[in-house]
């Protein structure tokens, strides 16, 4: 979710704005520059409004206490604020006070007076606290506080939105903030385009917070509305699982690609929504989806051919290739010639071109296209920014009147990749989708997608797509993503899709909401359009993990985006509750800081060299994964890249948590000392822990201690304990154990820091 609202752009900025863009405004020097039509227009709004602009701060400062250090800066008029048709005035606060900084910005309808936006950021309650004094728990009732003081009325009709709270994990740095979202409910149900957001901190102190309301909407009466059991029974009985290769996120030495079944809704991309009337299939733009306006359609039902056998094509051959195929214009210069020994995170040789065009020496846009280097496929072309160019230079609308029709537009777009493609061609499909309604009535540039399919495996996002100059007939723009030519002929063994289907239903939640759907009109942002209807839908949400998941099509099982392992929930681990480092222990495994195996973490089993370092780089980076250079020698013989421990190891080499040797032992049991050790080096504190007797000694074992410096720093600050007056250097170290001085560790070092 995003911050609600939204600003104006100052004059200043949208000036700068015109340069960085190469727009001068031109005005003759012996003239009165002419005031536009759109500013009459403006002003004639303005006269119409039944709120003046005086009575408009007065609502707004009304509406909710401004801070006295905070000054008015701007009063802007819209006379279609947000796209939705309203016309409103915008007053805005600032405050300029190092270190403290904020602003208000308050939206009032200039035709009710009602206060349609409110949008607050205060920097002065921005504090670090950590542990925090105020969970998750205590914020929601900060912020529920917070509404029913100022927004009373309001307050009766919002229920608690979760998702926020399902997709994070706890805090672990100084600077906690909890956004806690309120959803306006009508009839009982949710409305996603009204809402109430407080930001909370850690000390319990509100941040910033967002109100969007319009009271001008009229909602449908919920009637006759299918339960949830009818509706999951109907979008089961539609929902196909497909076969996807999905990429590997994260940082990984190599580009790994993963087999997924992912379910495939409205189109390739989006679940849509169904009516809540009738179960229903419905667009973005409200509109009803025929069964047979969705899917895949093959675009050759067999092999035409192969790619020339020619191998490392030179530049005159390479650009032949694209001219056969593609038509550029005839006042086109090539302004660039590329080769590349690799193109992108291919392994493909490549023949780049680059075009310009020129009205009266000045640049009228930019062409380009590519070649493979070794079979001639061409893998993409671009000439849409010059059809634009040319578009805006259109006055009269009888030329932009277009030639071709979607249909023949389609099947200019699949000829041309049949003869781009003839090896491939029958493993070509076409996504149906409904047109943009935009598109329908705004025709100049027909859009396109395609995929390919093999053995039913596809790429995530497809990654072929052509648009066509309705007006030209020519193609403006075509990608063809190498990755198609990566899906393997022969399918590895996978779950089937019934199983998938059931993982895939367990794991959505059909939500009963209203939604406004989106305008037909370009460019119009429908967020909460006074002139569209809210429509009562079940919208299909995946719930939410807090971590980046897939189903694995071979394993059947939800696994992390950015590991490649399972997922284990917190509350599915047999062997954390009622342990006495319970807190410790669900915290860091939120973090992914322990590899759960059959549901269980061991708390007590002893930790290696290697899982500490890899328990410490985690926590420092928030649970995500270690990035380093794929060239990257090893550090230590006994540490190689393929040990799981590598990027973890370097990680803390680079850092300085450990020292350079010959052999670091990763499966080698740790000890205390060695433990205190880390976190020191941890903290920044390596030197100071050797000055003598900077520290009083009190531990009974200190001649026992190789760093007693460290020893004795990590039991001052209370990360690790003392026992009967030693600290036992050479005492083990659990799982529980590292957690608890893990934990004790950040709330220390956000203190320090």
């Amino acid at each position: 979710m995003g911050i609600l609202g939204k600003k104006g752009i100052p004059a200043f900025l949208a000036a700068s704005l015109m340069v960085s863009a190469g727009v001068f405004p031109v005005v003759a020097a012996a003239e009165t520059p002419k005031q536009s039509a759109k500013t009459v227009n403006q002003a004639s709004a303005v006269e119409k409004t039944n709120i003046s602009k005086e009575q408009a701060i007065e609502i707004a400062k009304k509406a909710f206490p401004i801070p006295k250090d905070f000054t008015q800066q701007n009063v802007e008029f819209q006379s279609n604020w947000w796209g939705n048709g309203v016309p409103a005035w915008i007053i805005q606060w600032d405050r300029q006070n190092p270190p403290n900084y904020g602003h208000f910005q308050i939206v009032v309808d200039a035709a009710t007076g009602s206060v349609l936006n409110i949008d607050m950021y205060d920097s002065s309650n921005q504090k670090a606290s950590y542990p925090p004094k105020v969970d998750m728990t205590k914020a929601k009732d900060i912020a529920l506080d917070f509404i029913q003081k100022h927004f009373p009325d309001q307050s009766q009709s919002i229920v608690y939105d979760t998702r926020f709270e399902q997709s994070t994990k706890p805090p672990l740095s100084g600077f906690v903030e909890y956004p806690i979202f309120f959803k306006r409910t009508v009839n009982g149900i949710p409305f996603e385009g009204n809402e109430i957001r407080v930001n909370v901190n850690g000390e319990g102190k509100i941040v910033n917070f967002g109100y969007r309301w319009d009271d001008r909407l009229q909602f449908p009466v919920a009637e006759k509305v299918l339960s949830k059991e009818q509706i999951e029974n109907i979008y089961a009985n539609r929902l196909q699982p497909s076969l996807r290769l999905i990429s590997q996120w994260g940082p990984n030495t190599e580009r790994k690609v993963n087999l997924a079944y992912m379910p495939q809704g409205l189109n390739q991309y989006d679940l849509g929504y169904l009516r809540a009337t009738d179960g229903a299939m419905i667009s973005v733009w409200g509109d009803p989806v025929q069964s047979n306006d969705n899917g895949l359609e093959q675009i050759a039902d067999q092999k035409l051919g192969d790619l020339s056998k020619e191998a490392n094509l030179s530049q005159e051959q390479a650009l032949e290739i694209i001219k056969k195929h593609f038509s550029l214009p005839e006042d086109i210069n090539q302004i660039r010639a590329s080769y590349r020994e690799q193109w992108g995170d291919s392994k493909t040789s490549v023949w780049e071109f680059n075009w310009e065009s020129k009205q009266n020496g000045i640049a009228a846009g930019w062409s380009m296209g590519a070649v493979d280097a070794k079979t001639g496929r061409v893998l993409n072309y671009n000439n849409e920014y010059r059809v634009y160019m040319e578009k805006e230079a259109v006055t009269s609308p009888e030329k932009e009147k277009a030639k071709l029709s979607e249909q023949e537009a389609e099947k200019k777009a699949t000829e041309l990749l049949k003869k781009l493609h003839p090896d491939i061609a029958h493993q070509i499909y076409k996504i149906k989708g409904p047109m943009a309604p935009y598109q329908v009535d705004n025709n100049r540039i027909y859009t396109f997608s395609f995929l390919r399919q093999v053995n039913g495996v596809s790429l995530e996002y497809g990654g072929i797509n052509v648009n066509i100059d309705g007006v030209t007939g020519e193609v403006t723009n075509y990608w063809f993503d190498l990755g198609n030519l990566n899906i393997p002929d022969k399918l590895p063994e996978v779950v089937g899709p019934e199983l998938a289907k059931k993982k895939i239903m367990d794991r959505t939640d059909l939500y009963l909401t209203y939604i406004i759907p989106q305008s037909k009109q370009i460019g119009i942002m429908n967020t909460a359009a006074s002139q569209s209807k809210p429509i009562l839908v079940y919208q299909p949400r995946m719930k939410e993990t807090g971590e980046p998941v897939y189903l694995d099509a071979t394993t059947g099982k939800w696994t992390n985006r950015e590991t490649g392992k399972p997922i284990t929930d917190v509350q599915m681990i047999v062997d954390i509750k009622g342990h006495p480092a319970e807190k410790e222990l669900t915290l860091l495994s939120k973090y992914n800081v322990f590899e759960p195996k059959d549901n269980q973490i061991f708390p007590n089993e002893l930790i290696s060299r290697g899982e500490m370092i890899r328990m410490l780089s985690l926590i420092e980076n928030n649970g995500y994964p270690i990035w380093i250079d794929p060239g990257r020698a090893a550090t230590f013989k006994d540490v190689q890249k393929e040990s799981p421990y590598f990027g973890f190891i370097e990680n803390a080499v680079e850092r300085n948590w450990i020292d350079r040797d010959d052999v670091l032992g990763p499966e080698e049991k740790i000890n205390r000392e060695e433990l205190a050790d880390l976190l020191v080096r941890a903290l920044g504190y390596q030197k100071l822990v050797e000055v003598p007797d900077l520290f009083k000694n009190d531990l009974e074992d200190s001649a026992d201690i190789k760093n007693v410096g460290s020893a004795i720093l990590v039991t001052k600050l209370g990360i690790m304990d003392v026992r009967e007056g030693k600290f036992e250097p050479q005492g083990n170290v659990s799982r529980a154990d590292a957690a608890v001085a893990f934990y004790q560790y950040l709330g220390k070092r956000n203190q320090i820091r």
